[in-house]
């Protein structure tokens, strides 16, 4: 073989694998975004899909209250395993939450069984969400039980808060 084969080769194997590399990431980033399609589906659940590719709930409770409940179309992976975020907004912030606004939530993120607080900064505040973790491919069970945990969380805090029901 000469060296000019040999570089061919190669290039052609590092492209291949790059290929493979890129392939591999595209499914771990979005997989099977109709495992969610289906599973909402399967609870009855009417949803949105935004440009985004995330899906939109609106849940409503017996008291009259509903709470808007966000899953994300993307994903991410922690070596090798993929992740969704299930989550709902509370309140919007003009400034970053007061002290005891930020202890509360970090006091609920040690009680809650499913999920944990953060607060997201963007132009036009800083947004208390809650957010669960679950993984891509959850079943409708799994995605169930992460929605209603959401959406009861951020609901008790908007109404702490703020005592409207925006979300």
């Amino acid at each position: 073989m000469t060296r000019r084969t040999a570089v061919v080769y190669l290039l052609v194997f590092a492209a291949a694998l790059g290929l493979l590399q890129t392939a591999s990431t595209q499914a771990g980033d979005r997989p099977a975004p109709d495992a969610v399609t289906t599973a909402l589906a399967t609870l009855g659940y009417d949803f949105d899909v935004d440009g985004d590719g995330d899906y939109k709930l609106i849940r409503h409770y017996t008291d009259g209250r509903s709470q808007l409940v966000f899953i994300n179309g993307s994903t991410s992976t922690y070596d090798g395993y993929a992740i969704r975020n299930v989550w709902a907004p509370a309140a919007l912030l003009a400034d970053a939450p007061s002290q005891q606004i930020a202890n509360r939530l970090l006091r609920q993120n040690g009680q809650v069984k499913l999920g944990a607080w953060c607060v997201i900064r963007s132009d036009d505040g800083h947004l208390a969400a809650f957010v669960a973790k679950v993984p891509a491919d959850a079943d409708a069970e799994t995605l169930r039980i992460a929605i209603e945990a959401v959406g009861v969380t951020a609901d008790e805090l908007e109404k702490a808060l703020t005592s409207v029901d925006e979300y």
